[in-house]
């Protein structure tokens, strides 16, 4: 099992580096993308896209 936490955590590491950038973009570039998520919200949604949840 410890194969597949280290997977999830790089996973959530992965999801947690994808949002700043998100994050950062959306700074730069002021659109409209509806309410802004937070960390975990992303990271559900990845979660449940991978297949993960």
């Amino acid at each position: 099992m410890t194969g597949a936490h280290r997977h999830q955590k790089n996973f959530d590491k992965i999801i947690y580096a994808l949002s700043n950038k998100l994050k950062e973009w959306q700074r730069q570039q002021p659109l409209d993308l509806g309410p802004e998520k937070t960390d975990e919200d992303y990271l559900e949604e990845a979660r449940k896209k991978a297949g993960l949840i």
